[in-house]
């Protein structure tokens, strides 16, 4: 990313302020307003709305950077241990470590007030994409960031998802994320409201999120985070689709043969996503039959996921 001083800036009521950190701070007022609003309808403790967004978000933001400081790589280093807080103004930071942080802040949240992790877990996962939504809409104004491969397709022309550049037009994949988030959020919503299981919703939002992110960080190109040619959010978006597939399989009751269909689909799943990953870049087939043909596979253990969950009574 580039310096703070560089960085896109928005003229709001005359006063100047930095466009990503703007739409990132409407994200989280946003998600805290969520939280506020079901904490209530859930009847959770007084106080819990403001605590577990406090934690969340600082832990989520040290999560973040620290994630990002150990994987990232500069002219084949990480980032020195002296750097880690001192040039955080010049970017750096990963939406999956974000993500593990602010759950790990809900954990300390549920801890402090003596609730069940599972129920408070399933609000901070309802509302969690609405600060995605925002934060990845702002991206735009941060420049070759979150841009795809160069289109091999003109079914993009003419619309606000493509990009012209110097010298071949690109996909605007940071609106495809943010728009992604905001339909996840209305899910989860449906989800919630639903009175389900504590902890439902949360591994409804690791199976959506996990399959949807990585199909997100496949089309991405601008080579954020990533070590030669392994892009390392992908690989943790993969991380959460196991994760949610494999809770849903230790809290269901029966189901062998669905348990089993799920667990075996993960690594055929990763299996065939790391040949497609290559397919896109080595062969000439056709980026959209690739992609039509990656969405079904990584979502079929998520969608088998979502099976088990339903017979996790």
């Amino acid at each position: 990313m580039f310096m703070y001083e560089e960085a896109a800036k928005l003229s709001i009521f005359g006063i100047q302020v930095y466009a990503f950190g703007f739409y990132a701070a409407i994200g989280a007022l946003a998600m805290l307003a969520a939280v506020a609003i079901l904490s209530r309808h859930t009847k959770c403790v007084k106080g819990t709305a403001p605590l577990t967004m406090l934690l969340s978000m600082v832990c989520g933001a040290i999560a973040s950077r620290i994630v990002y400081c150990l994987l990232t790589q500069r002219l084949g280093q990480t980032v020195p241990l002296k750097y880690w807080v001192t040039a955080a103004t010049g970017g750096g930071w990963s939406m999956m470590g974000l993500i593990g942080g602010v759950f790990a802040g809900t954990r300390i949240a549920a801890g402090l007030t003596g609730q069940k992790y599972g129920r408070l877990a399933d609000i901070t996962a309802c509302a969690l994409p609405l600060f995605i939504a925002f934060e990845r809409f702002g991206e735009k104004y941060i420049e070759g960031f979150d841009t795809s491969r160069p289109l091999t397709t003109d079914i993009f022309n003419n619309t606000f998802l493509y990009m012209a550049g110097d010298y071949d037009p690109y996909l605007a994949t940071f609106y495809l994320a943010a728009i992604a988030a905001a339909v996840l959020f209305v899910i989860l919503l449906a989800d919630l409201l639903q009175k389900r299981r504590g902890g439902d919703t949360a591994i409804l939002f690791l199976l959506l999120f996990g399959a949807g992110a990585t199909i997100l960080e496949s089309l991405r190109y601008d080579r954020f985070l990533s070590i030669t040619f392994v892009n390392l959010e992908q690989i943790m978006a993969m991380v959460c689709l196991w994760t949610g597939v494999i809770l849903a399989c230790t809290r269901a009751k029966g189901r062998k043969g669905l348990k089993r269909a799920a667990a075996v689909s993960l690594p055929v799943a990763t299996a065939i996503g790391v040949a497609l990953e290559f397919a896109i870049d080595r062969t000439k087939i056709s980026h959209l039959l690739i992609y039509a043909v990656f969405i079904i596979v990584i979502f079929t253990p998520a969608v088998l996921g979502i099976n088990l969950r339903s017979k996790a009574k």
